[in-house]
Order: structure tokens, then sequence, then C-alpha cells
């Protein structure tokens, strides 16, 4: 059994486990930026882990790849194993895919979208998806017929909320787990129904607009639902979705494996 550990790492936090080519075989470590490059070290080290996979939008890929390698962790990132154009873009291997793109700046393409797509074809196909991945600002990526159609980024809950108190003069700044449902009754679930039904709302348009394309061959749309707060807008929508909390860790996986078996 040859251990890898893989991480994603986010704007507001990291999180890793360990693979056995694309099976997880521990639970996932959330924690922060600043722990992840030393904890996570120590973890890959007892677990005898010699090399690892990553998807960064947050700290730095030299200083990730330093700090693993002073114990002999050969970290790579999840964007330099694979390829992407204007018009393609490639993972390698057995496990890998290879799509037609349209998106039109491929060297500004998050690394997590880069993944999150990845770990979506690995289950699902390269048929009709749309991935949904809420945490600090919610991303939306559209795979249809083989084609990597783009997407929209939009501000997440936690960021509309702080903006709400830090753009106003008086507006308290609120949680979303003070969300009780529409109507607010007060100042402060007012803001939190505000947000809340605003992001499900955005949601549900975006999931319309994709069931809405035209589809000659009637292929099954796919809807794919990750990040931190995927779980507050999952189980209230009135469309068949799939949790995948985990996507971006699994589809880094997805990645590196295949290369190993090129």
């Amino acid at each position: 059994m040859s251990i890898s550990i893989v991480a994603d790492i986010g704007n507001s936090f990291a999180k890793f486990a360990f693979y056995d080519g694309t099976k997880r075989v521990t639970e996932v470590i959330r924690m922060t930026h600043e722990e992840f490059l030393t904890r996570g070290v120590e973890e890959a080290r007892a677990r005898k882990a010699s090399a690892g996979i990553y998807s960064s939008v947050a700290v730095r890929t030299d200083e990730i790849e330093a700090s693993f390698a002073r114990e002999g962790v050969k970290m790579r990132s999840a964007k330099s194993l694979s390829t992407m154009s204007p018009t393609a873009i490639t993972g390698f291997g057995s496990g890998g895919f290879s799509l037609r793109s349209t998106y039109l700046t491929p060297d500004t393409f998050g690394e997590d979208r880069l993944t999150a797509i990845a770990g979506a074809i690995a289950e699902f196909g390269e048929d009709d998806i749309m991935i949904i991945d809420s945490g600090t600002a919610i991303t939306y990526d559209v795979v249809c017929e083989g084609t990597y159609q783009g997407g929209a980024i939009s501000p997440g809950v936690g960021m509309r909320l702080r903006a709400m108190h830090e753009y106003t003069a008086r507006l308290p700044l609120v949680s979303e787990k003070e969300y009780e449902g529409f109507p607010g009754r007060d100042t402060r679930s007012c803001i939190a129904a505000g947000v809340m039904e605003g992001v499900k709302a955005e949601i549900e348009a975006k999931i319309r607009w994709f069931e809405c394309l035209k589809n000659e061959k009637r292929r099954c749309r796919v809807v794919i639902f990750t990040g931190g707060d995927a779980e507050d807008f999952v189980n209230s929508l009135k469309y068949t979705t799939f949790a995948r909390p985990n996507l971006v860790l699994d589809g880094a996986a997805v990645i590196g494996d295949s290369v190993r078996k090129r």
C-alpha cells in the first residue's frame, strides 16, 4: 500500500487526508493554514507518506512544497500535473480525463475548481454536470457533453454577512446559524433571512438554467454540492443534488493517482 497525503487549502482553512490511490483511508482533518504547514508535515511523516498532492488557493506553492520537502515528502500541485488551454483541460493517465474547454483565461482558473471537476468526472462521467462549491466564495462550474462551459463566481454566505456589517453604519454582524426562515422577525433574523434566502434563490436560478439547456441526447443532468456551506443548502433545495463535501480532495487524489499510472 502506497500512502499519499492529499490537501485542499482553501481561503478560510486547510484540510487533508491520506489516500491509497484514489481511496481515502483516513478521516479528513481540518485546521488553519499555519497548522497545516506544521501538523500536516508531522502527520505525513508519522504515516510514512513520501509523496502528496494538493490544491491551494491561499498558501503559496513554494511554501507548501518546502515545508514538506524538509521531511522528505514530495508535494506537487494538482494544477502542475494537468494542462489547461482556452480549448482543452487535460488530466493524465488511466484515471484522468480530457475535456474540450471554452474558458478564455486558463492561467487564472482556480486549482480548487480544476480538482472538483476531476472528482466529479471520476464519479459521474463527462456528460452533463454542474458543480456548486459553496465556501468563502460560491463557484459554479458546468460540463456539458464533454466540454467545460465555464461558470460563475459570487460572494459566499460569510462574505455577504460581513459585507452587511462592514459597509453599513449600524447593521450587526450575524451568523448563518441565526437563520430560521423567511420572514425574519427582528433585525438580526432579517439579515440572516436576506442572505440565506438570497443565496438559495441564486443557486436555484443557476440550476434552472442548467436544466433548461438544450439536450438533444437527453443525458441525465447531475448537480453536485461541495464546500463548507454545502450542507446549509443541499437539503433545502427543490432539486435533486449530490452532496460531496470532500470533492476537491477526492479530485486531487484522482489527478495524482492517474499521473502515477502513466
